[in-house]
């Protein structure tokens, strides 16, 4: 997903945005699976990863700036 041009996010849509990921990564066959955000509007702040942890997923800003957003894995 590119976000190029886009100003900023809302929590809400964030969060719907998360409920389509979810469906997506959860329909792929096995390993784990990310979807990468290009040119994020915002860096990660503390309520996207709070958003996403709702969801069962993590959220972490790569060295170059993109967003990646992964299913989150329990510690056994």
């Amino acid at each position: 997903m590119d976000f190029g041009g886009i100003n900023g996010i809302t929590p809400s849509f964030f969060d719907e945005l998360l409920c389509i990921i979810d469906e997506a990564i959860s329909r792929l066959p096995g390993g784990c699976h990310s979807v990468i955000i290009k040119t994020p509007p915002t860096n990660v702040s503390p309520m996207f990863e709070a958003v996403a942890r709702v969801h069962g997923l993590k959220i972490e800003q790569a060295n170059g700036g993109e967003w990646v957003i992964s299913r989150l894995v329990e510690a056994s």
